[in-house]
């Protein structure tokens, strides 16, 4: 009696308890959703943290790159250019600034709008033509994959009683490409620049006007350093 009584007791334990209603409950797929759709809301807020630190990067006005230009070299602008942009690459510790003529549309990734003469100026530790080199491609300046270098050589300008030596390429594009001329001028430390342009109408001009203000930058400092060290002292 005993046993049936308790078999019967248990049975009717196992009817009496409720049953999970469908759609309740997450289950193991429910809950990996909500963990890819949290992963993936946390990869779209670094995405656009990156952006927006990207842009903050970026320099568009012109008074603002100035102020990055002198910080590289003190220098002049010349006459009827102006900085056009510039960016900071804190990894590096490095920063360029790209200088153009006034009132030219300016695009760095077309290179139809480079029919007129552009100066890059870059920091980088350590930094050489072949780095300066890559980062005119990633602006969309300088020779591409379609281009050609069909003269290169070392060069020696004479601008604000100094010698500036560096070098000039001249590289063809394919087809109908019309010839650009480069000059590359490591200025100091870490510090080169980069002139480039159509060679029927490169600006040489402007190139020497800039070299010389730099010239005439760098004699200003050495004269003001003996004269800080003959001071009398208070």
């Amino acid at each position: 009696m005993s046993e049936g009584f308790t078999s019967s007791e248990t049975f009717d334990s196992e009817e009496k308890r409720p049953s999970r209603p469908k759609g309740q409950g997450l289950g193991c797929l429910g809950w990996s959703l909500i963990g890819c759709g949290g992963v993936l809301v946390v990869f779209v807020i670094a995405a656009i943290i990156l952006v927006w630190y990207m842009k903050s990067l970026f320099v568009e006005d012109p008074v603002q790159a100035g102020k990055m230009l002198q910080e590289i070299v003190p220098c002049r602008v010349p006459e009827g250019y102006e900085p056009r942009m510039a960016m900071r690459i804190p990894i590096v510790d490095g920063s360029f600034v790209v200088i153009a003529p006034k009132g030219v549309a300016f695009a760095g990734s077309d290179e139809k709008a480079f029919d007129f003469t552009v100066f890059f100026v870059a920091h980088f530790p350590g930094a050489t033509k072949e780095q300066l080199q890559v980062q005119l491609k990633q602006q969309g300046i300088g020779d591409g994959e379609n281009v050609q270098v069909k003269d290169e050589a070392p060069v020696e300008i004479e601008a604000g009683g100094e010698t500036f030596r560096g070098e000039r390429a001249v590289s063809q594009g394919k087809g109908d490409g019309k010839p650009m001329v480069q000059y590359f001028f490591p200025l100091r430390a870490g510090v080169i620049m980069a002139a480039f342009g159509p060679e029927e109408k490169f600006d040489e001009a402007a190139l020497k006007s800039f070299l010389g203000s730099i010239a005439e930058k760098d004699g200003n400092e050495a004269k003001a350093e003996p004269a800080k060290e003959a001071a009398p002292a208070p």
